[in-house]
């Protein structure tokens, strides 16, 4: 078998992206200044997002519960990940875009599936898809130790 066609050549692809977006993010050329790590997250987090589409897009026509346990699956380890204190809005934003994402491959299953109102994703993301809260406590919540007296 060739292996060409064994290997994924679009994951390649989308390191060789991601690398070349982050080293674009730390030194831009015509300010010539570091960017901060919030532009790499962002960045991130909207290559994530892309990802979440794609897949989305392929698991269309699965049955809703196994749509659901996956996105499930994501979105936890998203916030796990990024749920440290002053994120918050970050990480709702990411879940309402998943959510945005799951509708529109909803929709886009038939004719007859036009019917998904946002209050039926409403029902189907509050059975499926974890809230968003942070899930690390502040630094000084964690790192106090009590010595006994």
């Amino acid at each position: 078998m060739n292996q060409c066609k064994r290997r994924n050549i679009t994951n390649d692809v989308k390191i060789g992206v991601c690398l070349l977006l982050q080293n674009k993010l730390r030194r831009n050329l015509f300010t010539d200044r570091v960017a901060s790590g919030v532009e790499l997250a962002r960045a991130c987090c909207a290559m994530k997002l892309h990802e979440v589409r794609e897949k989305i897009k392929r698991m269309r026509h699965e049955p809703v519960p196994v749509q659901g346990k996956w996105l499930r699956s994501v979105v936890q380890g998203h916030l796990n990940y990024f749920g440290v204190p002053g994120n918050n809005e970050a990480i709702d934003s990411f879940r309402t875009e998943v959510c945005k994402a799951w509708l529109f491959a909803l929709r886009s299953r038939s004719h007859k599936s036009r019917g998904f109102t946002w209050e039926r994703i409403k029902r189907l993301v509050m059975k499926w898809l974890p809230t968003a809260k942070r899930q690390h406590p502040y630094p000084y919540q964690r790192l106090r130790v009590n010595y006994p007296r």
